[in-house]
């Protein structure tokens, strides 16, 4: 659970991703690195199910209670340190803090990087199409969508130290086949049984990631690396988004 909220993903992608990373592995407890799933994902809802209004109204108790004291904590450091600066300072003694290197940033902000960002837009298209086949009323075989083998060449590319140009332009042209194959299975689905069973952020998504889409094909197209009024910077807002804010209204 703490991994899904940090990470900000659905069950499913948080046991690929724990599958996938052995610090995750290493962080829910196991020994040694295993490419077998450790659960399966309808495990965390019936976790889930365990977690009583009681048990809610514990941790919320805990977590304002923790709050507190760190309010009270500061203001006592607050007060201290206004003593301190009261006091006259030895000149001879060094204070505050030298950042050396100008290029530091955050580590938890991440680059746009496109492939990266069209993976992120496969996974979201992947769970429409789940959900749209899931609340058909036409029966038939579920639509092939390829995300293992999609996600094999995403990770061969993110995992390629030396990639070039014409890596980037490869593992860019396979992203954008898989999911405009994608968009193309949610309109067959949609004209069939329309788009009632996806929340509003869900369509919401799709529409940026059409755009997307399309400016990648047209940057492959003139083969180059950059278009007037790009989506990218909205995509990675949109793909950030906490899934749970899925549920606040359908259309």
């Amino acid at each position: 659970m703490v991994i899904k909220e940090k990470l900000k993903i659905s069950d499913e992608e948080t046991v690929e991703q724990i599958r996938e990373n052995p610090y995750l592995q290493y962080f829910i407890g196991n020994k040694v690195y295993s490419d077998k799933p450790p659960f399966a994902s309808s495990t965390m809802v019936y976790f889930r199910l365990r977690l009583t209004a009681d048990i809610l109204k514990g941790i919320n108790a805990m977590i304002v209670e923790r709050a507190e004291r760190e309010k009270r904590e500061a203001a006592a450091k607050n007060c201290k340190h206004e003593k301190d600066d009261e006091q006259p300072k030895d000149p001879s003694k060094n204070s505050g803090t030298l950042l050396m290197d100008a290029t530091c940033i955050p580590e938890d902000i991440r680059y746009p990087h496109d492939v990266a960002l069209l993976d992120e837009a496969r996974c979201k298209t992947e769970t429409i199409i789940d959900m749209m086949f899931k609340t058909s009323k036409h029966a038939g075989s579920k639509p092939r969508t390829y995300r293992k083998k999609a996600r094999k060449e995403f990770l061969r590319f993110i995992k390629n130290k030396k990639r070039n140009t014409r890596d980037f332009r490869k593992a860019l042209k396979q992203q954008v086949q898989y999911v405009s194959r994608n968009l193309r299975t949610i309109e067959k689905q949609a004209q069939d049984n329309g788009l009632g069973m996806l929340s509003r952020k869900q369509c919401h998504d799709l529409l940026v990631v059409s755009e997307v889409v399309r400016q990648q094909k047209e940057m492959l197209e003139n083969n180059t690396r950059s278009i007037p009024g790009k989506a990218h910077e909205y995509l990675e807002a949109a793909c950030t988004v906490h899934h749970a804010g899925e549920s606040e209204g359908h259309v």
